[in-house]
C-alpha cells in the first residue's frame, strides 16, 4: 500500500464523494477524507483514511486539514498530495437557466 499515492477527496461523506472514497479504499490507497460534517467521514469507517473537518470555503481549515497529510509516510520527493479530488459542492436555490451570465463563475 505504501506504493500507492496519498488521495485526498474533498465532500467525502456522502453522495459521489463517499463513492469515490470507498472505491479509492478498496483499490488499497491511503485516503486524507476532508467534510464539514466529521461524523460522515469516520461513518464510513475506512482503516487507512484520516478524516478531518473542514469547509472548503475556509481556506485556513483546508490548509490545517491538508498540513496533516504529513502523518502518512511518503518518499521524499513525493509530492505532498499527488492525487487530489475536490468533489464537495455547494448548492444554489437558483436554477442555471435563473441565473444572470455574471452569476455562472461565482458557483
Amino acid at each position: 500500500m505504501a506504493d500507492k499515492p496519498l488521495v485526498m477527496i474533498t465532500g467525502a461523506g456522502s453522495g459521489i464523494g463517499k463513492a469515490t472514497a470507498l472505491a479509492f479504499a478498496e483499490a488499497g490507497y491511503r485516503l486524507l477524507l476532508l467534510g464539514r460534517r466529521i461524523g460522515n467521514l469516520r461513518a464510513l469507517g475506512l482503516a487507512n483514511a484520516l478524516c478531518i473537518s473542514a469547509d472548503v470555503r475556509d481556506r485556513d481549515a483546508m490548509a490545517a486539514g491538508t498540513a496533516r497529510s504529513s502523518m502518512f509516510p511518503r518518499s521524499p520527493a513525493a509530492s505532498p498530495i499527488p492525487v487530489t479530488m475536490s468533489i464537495a459542492a455547494r448548492s444554489s436555490s437558483f436554477t442555471r437557466s435563473a441565473r444572470v451570465p455574471a452569476q455562472h463563475g461565482a458557483l
